[in-house]
């Protein structure tokens, strides 16, 4: 069976640590920075080296490792040390990081949400449908669906992940998704923890220089009088060269200079580098299961192995003769030879050939994998699609309690993203100068389960008779199906509707006049 060496513990090494005399990063890989005297922020270009040093030497890495095993690389198996060529080495993996991940993500974001901005405030009609424009256009141009899928992906694998919201060149605001691997968003070191800096990686050039843009809060680009200017998109930029591993203080700049920033042509009002994250802790689905899928591997491969050896046995010849030059490819023919002196008072010194039996383990190895591979759903909270008490559950409403537990992990991750997303939406707009419609936005995510469309068909003329004693709105109403997707639009719809139904009553009541003859 495996070996003790076979499974090695994954230090991510990532500890609490402070940087310098106002930049720290927690044990969560979290960069924060203190308030001067006055209360502001500010980064100087040591502490912005240090955090690129410590995100690239460490962070970087760790999402590397963690990417590795989403793409089925999983480096302790591929590592072990070779066994002798005449003995079995089959290196097997059990690629479940990918799989527990498509499962979550196909469960948290396998129905698209629906964005509107709700009325709540009572904002006149036509101000009111002018936000929801602008809000469905952003989405759509932004394909808003795809980028939420991007989001739950890539919290998953790595624990968090970016989204820049940006200006294009037909002044069109964009938004685009970043892994964490392409920079780190900064956060104010009091009580209220909120985003002050945002750093992205551009590309590392020919000289081993980092270029990086610099985001600060309320403005878009950092602007520093050495830096030559670069056009991007009609927004003023800058490109910022630092050395990434120098934060000795021999590089070409001063490490106590602070880095300048000037006002943006768009005023997004906060940070336009968002983060997604999961929860607090910021930990990838699958990142303290790493040793028990290299456990499996191991197992596995090791079974395999067995079967190999029993397809493949070693032969024994006992009281042969046998010539030198046979004698020497014994062993690479996978046959032994040997002898027997007939102590015992047994007659054995006639010649003899078998095969040689090997001890087998195979209920432990099974009762072994079982357990591990029952661990990765236990621990990770994803519901195993493929096992037969989940599929033989007799109806959506048991299919739904077998869910509960992924059901309130989602719910986390979703008032999480809620926060997220609405950061997201500030930045739209504060940039059309709308902020009326930021307090107003309803955004609704809909896991992906068995929908009982009976039971709902029943709570919703329950909710009906509650709409028409004015007890609750039509929009929560529709809001609280499945099957709906948008709510503001299904309540279009049913208008339409009518209004074609007593269009229609009105063209058959009209008779045609009659000829009067004398």
């Amino acid at each position: 069976m495996a070996r003790d060496t076979d499974v090695s513990v994954q230090d991510m090494g990532i500890k609490e640590i402070n940087l310098t005399k106002t930049v720290r990063m927690d044990d969560n890989g979290t960069f924060y920075v203190n308030p001067n005297a006055h209360g502001d922020f500010g980064l100087s270009k040591g502490d912005l080296a240090y955090m690129i040093s410590q995100h690239r030497n460490k962070l970087v890495k760790k999402y590397d490792d963690l990417f590795d095993y989403f793409r089925g690389r999983h480096k302790t198996i591929l590592k072990k040390p070779v066994k002798d060529g005449y003995n079995p080495d089959n290196r097997i993996i059990i690629n479940y990081p990918k799989q527990i991940v498509k499962s979550y993500v196909g469960y948290f974001a396998g129905v698209n949400p629906s964005f509107a901005v709700n009325n709540k405030s009572g904002l006149p009609k036509a101000e009111y449908e002018r936000y929801n424009k602008e809000l469905d256009d952003f989405n759509r141009n932004n394909d808003i669906n795809h980028f939420f899928v991007k989001q739950a992906k890539y919290t998953d694998i790595f624990g968090r992940s970016l989204a820049l919201v940006y200006q294009n060149e037909l002044g069109l605001t964009k938004l685009s998704t970043l892994d964490p691997r392409k920079g780190f968003v900064v956060y104010s070191d009091d009580v209220s923890e909120h985003p002050v800096f945002g750093v992205m990686y551009k590309h590392i050039d020919a000289a081993g220089m980092i270029n990086v843009d610099v985001y600060g809060f309320d403005v878009q680009y950092s602007i520093g009088q050495e830096f030559g200017h670069v056009d991007n998109g009609g927004a003023t930029a800058t490109k910022i060269n630092y050395h990434a591993y120098n934060v000795s203080g021999n590089a070409d700049y001063s490490l106590d200079e602070m880095i300048q920033f000037e006002q943006d042509k768009i005023g997004y009002g906060q940070l336009p580098l968002i983060e997604f994250t999961a929860d607090d802790e910021r930990m990838s689905l699958y990142e303290d299961l790493l040793t028990v899928f290299d456990a499996i591997d191991s197992a596995i491969s090791e079974k395999k192995n067995d079967v190999d050896y029993f397809g493949d046995a070693v032969m024994f010849l006992r009281n042969m003769l046998v010539d030198k030059e046979t004698f020497k490819n014994l062993r690479d023919k996978r046959m032994l030879i040997g002898s027997n002196n007939g102590s015992g008072g047994m007659n054995e010194t006639e010649p003899k050939a078998g095969f040689l039996e090997k001890p087998t383990a195979d209920q432990t190895q099974e009762n072994l994998i079982n357990r591990l591979v029952s661990a990765v759903y236990d621990i990770s909270g994803v519901v195993n699609l493929n096992d037969k008490e989940f599929t033989n559950a007799a109806s959506g409403q048991a299919l739904k309690q077998r869910l509960q537990g992924m059901r309130q992990n989602a719910d986390t991750k979703a008032s999480m993203f809620d926060k997220s997303f609405r950061d997201v939406y500030s930045c739209l707009f504060n940039g059309l100068l709308m902020p009326d419609a930021i307090e107003n936005i309803i955004i609704r995510f809909k896991k992906n389960e068995p929908i009982d469309v009976l039971d709902e068909s029943s709570a919703l003329v329950n909710l009906s008779n509650a709409v028409q004693s004015g007890m609750i709105s039509q929009e929560t109403a529709l809001g609280n199906m499945t099957y709906i997707e948008d709510a503001l639009d299904e309540i279009e719809k049913i208008k339409n509707e009518r209004k074609d139904q007593i269009d229609t009553i009105e063209d058959v009541s009209v008779t045609k006049p009659t000829d009067n003859k004398e």
